[in-house]
């Protein structure tokens, strides 16, 4: 009997001590995954209209005020954008970009008191878009020769970076052990033009005004 109240005694500590360092720490860390809505945006974006893609990846989250944490994030984003080609004679249909994106965030976490276990929250930051590899697809399928000028486009003159600003709200459901579950939506605009300028004719180029935009849906669980 005294041996079991001893161990009762120590599991109540250990549960204790546990649960006070969940909520003094400082930090945490987390791990987010969703579905990323995005298309291009500016003058010649016109006729593009959403892909569909996924976005993952990880977090930290540091408490500088009891209502305001600084979390930088890396994130892998499938981003892309349909775009209506028509060409008489040629080709007419949809083409969608694939660029897939390693995207370093830092953003503020401005917390909304609220008294219970769910803590809305808004988000807002910069991003950087470091390019990790391309592609693209068509319905119906391109002719060969369009296939290779577009693989052209994407080798040579896609940037290998990318970078804008997140702007996004969400709310933290927190659990009895100290952990979190997060849901949240947000917005990112890129402010770069996502290729390098263009060839019009043997002397002159162009740059493109095409930037990326996307909607992003994410489920995290931070700890």
């Amino acid at each position: 009997m005294k041996k079991l109240s001893i161990i009762l005694m120590a599991i109540v500590i250990v549960a204790f001590a546990t649960n006070v360092f969940a909520q003094d720490k400082p930090y945490y860390f987390g791990l987010k995954a969703g579905l990323n809505m995005s298309k291009a945006w500016g003058d010649d974006a016109e006729d593009e209209s959403y892909a569909m893609g996924m976005a993952a990846g990880v977090a930290m989250g540091y408490h500088l005020h009891e209502l305001f944490d600084i979390m930088p994030e890396v994130m892998f984003m499938w981003k892309g954008s349909k775009s209506e080609f028509v060409e008489e004679g040629f080709y007419e249909g949809d083409i969608t970009w694939k660029l897939y994106y390693i995207d370093i965030n830092v953003l503020g976490k401005l917390k909304i008191p609220m008294e219970g276990m769910i803590s809305p929250y808004l988000v807002a930051g910069p991003y950087l878009g470091i390019k990790a590899a391309h592609g693209w697809s068509s319905d119906p399928e391109i002719p060969e020769e369009g296939g290779e000028a577009l693989d052209e486009v994407l080798d040579e003159y896609l940037k290998s970076t990318d970078f804008g600003a997140v702007l996004g709200a969400g709310v933290d459901i927190m659990m009895d052990n100290g952990h979190m579950i997060s849901i949240e939506g947000r917005y990112g605009i890129g402010l770069a033009n996502l290729f390098d300028p263009m060839p019009v004719d043997e002397t002159t180029e162009e740059e493109m005004d095409f930037k990326m935009s996307s909607i992003t849906f994410l489920v995290g669980y931070s700890f």
